[in-house]
């Protein structure tokens, strides 16, 4: 399967990457002639798994940079390619020569409602977690009691 993701470089003095891994909604129809799903199916899953309008966030932010960041957006379906996911969930990559190895990513969860706070006011509020507070820090960077 040729490249799935679409590159824009930026400007290389920016110190951000965007990247928009399911946003996409496209199954080629060689892949869909595999899937034994019917449209509705198919379709319910697609909602389910996309993340909808994220290219369209991530384009407005673009608009109001200084500085254009690198963009990658994976341009089919997540249920054609996640890369964010290994093919095989025991895999891992092979450190190279030198790097430290790291651990296995945690298994993905499941979204759970009960977890997140949301606004009564609002149904199309996103839910952000409360921050939890920094420590005052000095100006050498010391995490200090009564730091100003």
């Amino acid at each position: 399967m040729p490249s799935t993701a679409l590159i824009t470089p930026g400007d290389d003095r920016s110190p951000v990457l965007i990247h928009v891994p399911h946003a996409s909604r496209i199954i080629p129809p060689e892949v869909r002639a595999d899937l034994l799903l019917t449209d509705t199916e198919l379709a319910a899953e697609l909602d389910e798994s996309t993340d909808t309008a994220t290219d369209e966030i991530a384009a407005a932010a673009l608009r109001h940079t200084h500085l254009r960041p690198t963009t990658v957006v994976n341009t089919l379906s997540r249920l054609v390619i996640d890369p964010e996911r290994f093919p095989d969930a025991g895999e891992r990559p092979t450190p190279s020569a030198g790097a430290p190895s790291t651990p296995a990513p945690a298994p993905a969860r499941r979204y759970d409602p009960s977890r997140t706070r949301t606004p009564s006011t609002s149904s199309t509020a996103i839910s952000v977690p409360t921050p939890t507070p920094s420590p005052k820090r000095s100006r050498s960077g010391c995490a200090c009691a009564g730091a100003r």
